[in-house]
């Protein structure tokens, strides 16, 4: 019983310093290109410049315009959806770049 209390504590300890998650706050911002997909019945993605693909659940249509370059802030919302082509977020900000 000792040796199970013991591996519990220090599954516990190593789980509090790697932090048993990627770290990251679900806050997402940066530049980006909007585009088209055709897939799962279609919609908008926002290609980020540093990689990541997201899926807007509230891109208005005045940023529907394909390869349309963007700034942007918004968070993660994790929601499952059906369209596997980026992660779904929420956008808090959008502007369109020269």
């Amino acid at each position: 019983m000792r040796a199970l209390t013991v591996c519990l504590l220090l599954f516990t300890l190593c789980c509090v310093l790697s932090g048993c998650g990627d770290g990251s706050s679900g806050v997402v911002s940066g530049t980006g290109t909007i585009q088209r997909f055709l897939v799962e019945g279609g919609g908008w993605k926002l290609t980020s410049d540093a990689g990541p693909v997201y899926v807007p659940d509230n891109l208005t249509a005045d940023f529907q315009i394909e390869n349309l370059r963007v700034s942007f802030a918004g968070h993660l919302t994790g929601a499952v959806t059906f369209q596997q082509v980026g992660m779904p977020i929420h956008l808090d900000e959008i502007h369109k770049l020269p």
